[in-house]
């Protein structure tokens, strides 16, 4: 039950796939700079992905 009066404007404008698409980039890429948490978040999983990975796979198919 949706009603319409209940809507924003910006609900109301259609945008395009590519302007959603480079917003959504953008602003990914401003929160890794703009905030040290996001910054420093990714650069330990990329760590730990990279140092745990093959140890994980070589795991698991071995030991199945």
């Amino acid at each position: 039950m949706h009603d319409e009066r209940y809507r924003a404007p910006s609900e109301l404008e259609l945008e395009s796939y590519s302007d959603v698409l480079r917003e959504s980039c953008t602003k990914a890429v401003k929160m890794l700079y703009k905030e040290p948490v996001v910054l420093f978040f990714s650069l330990w999983i990329r760590s730990v992905m990279a140092s745990g990975s093959n140890s994980v796979i070589g795991c698991s198919l071995t030991c199945s």
